[in-house]
């Protein structure tokens, strides 16, 4: 059997309690690989625990490992939250927290949607208050910019402070959401929350700008699939269409569902969803190189000269995270990464390969750009 094929039955067992698992195994040791590198693997391991008895010791300490891990990760991450949230309502703040920390909770155990980060929106001018009461909790500023800060603590956890929703580059989407503290509900103590329909918006959203970009892994499907599986019965699908609309991703959007449902449910294989399947699971968790390539050489052509060059010096904090991935953990060395990226490309790289490399990547960027536009991007 397939080895994604076989990753993605232990989902459903994990989370649906479907049995479809066959009597004989894969080699374990490529399938923790393959789910470690789509950040599934903690799953995965939840899927085939009553098992364990039959894997080798040292591959099932593999999977073992991972649950705790992401165990602990989560005690963690829900102590520092409940402890900032604490002081930051008792202020007044306005604050919405997006992105996984919602998605967590739809889960059979919040363990198994492990996040690095927790994202937390709030206004821009509250940014000193967010920061005096990070710097009294003994967080560490690990990157800031007009759009984020971003905080570390001793304890491995990281807190995402965002002052807007979508970056401006994205023009339409950044438009849309200019006004969200009057959409969203209000709640106590300076709490907002979207509904259930502007939620699975925003994810479609955040979504799209990375499958448009340094491309994503299958998890964000996994959670398209189980969001449904949980309130299909209460969305506005009336609504979404609408909304969807006028960002340009109601198309998009159905070829999301549809995959999702070709994974983890009952959906038909097309021709469009195996090149979707193809382009995803070249991706690890946050991207691939050769998707952050095909797609900087796609901006270049999209974009003036200026704005051009200055992305090919200087590519943005994901795109440079998939390029060096001790980024991740350690975002106040970008400028550090920059200039090794510089210099790397100045005096390490190999000129003779460059014609080849360019056509390759120039290709890739033609191909992406087909895809795309068979998909409604």
């Amino acid at each position: 059997m397939d080895i994604i094929q076989f990753i993605f039955l232990a989902v459903r067992r994990a989370l649906f309690g479907e049995d479809m698992l066959p009597e004989k195994m894969p080699d374990l040791k490529k399938v923790y690989a393959a789910a470690q590198k789509r950040g599934i693997e903690n799953i995965v391991a939840y899927g085939l625990w009553d098992r364990r008895d039959s894997f080798p010791e040292d591959v099932w300490s593999l999977f073992e490992k991972s649950i705790y891990r992401a165990m602990a990760q989560e005690a963690r991450q829900e102590k520092a939250l409940a402890a900032f949230l604490e002081v930051l309502g008792h202020g007044g703040t306005p604050h919405m927290i997006l992105k996984g920390y919602v998605l967590k909770k739809l889960y059979p155990s919040s363990d198994m949607r492990y996040m690095g980060d927790i994202d937390i929106l709030i206004p821009p001018e509250k940014k000193e208050t967010a920061r005096e009461i990070l710097h009294q909790m003994g967080f560490r500023i690990n990157f800031e910019n007009m759009r984020e800060l971003n905080a570390v603590n001793d304890a491995g956890v990281d807190l995402e402070i965002h002052f807007d929703m979508v970056s401006p580059d994205y023009k339409v989407w950044h438009a849309y959401y200019e006004d969200i503290w009057e959409r969203a509900i209000k709640g106590e103590r300076g709490a907002y929350f979207l509904s259930d329909e502007d939620y699975f918006i925003y994810h479609i959203v955040h979504l799209t700008k990375h499958y448009k970009g340094t491309g994503i892994g299958p998890r964000v499907f996994l959670d398209v699939f189980l969001y449904l599986s949980k309130k299909r019965n209460t969305l506005d699908f009336a609504y979404l269409e609408a909304e969807l609309g006028k960002l340009g991703l109601w198309g998009f959007t159905k070829n999301v569902i549809a995959l999702s449902e070709m994974w983890f449910g009952e959906g038909e294989r097309t021709p469009l969803l195996s090149d979707m399947e193809a382009y995803v699971l070249e991706s690890d968790l946050y991207g691939s190189r050769a998707h952050a390539a095909a797609f900087g050489a796609l901006d270049t052509i999209r974009k003036g000269k200026l704005k051009r060059i200055f992305r090919i010096l200087f590519p943005t904090m994901h795109t440079m995270s998939i390029l060096y991935p001790a980024l991740r953990n350690k975002k106040y060395l970008l400028w550090y990464y920059y200039i090794k990226r510089l210099f790397d490309r100045a005096f390490h790289g190999r000129r003779s390969a460059v014609p080849e490399k360019n056509a390759e990547t120039a290709k890739k960027a033609a191909e992406i750009a087909a895809h795309f536009e068979a998909l409604g991007l």
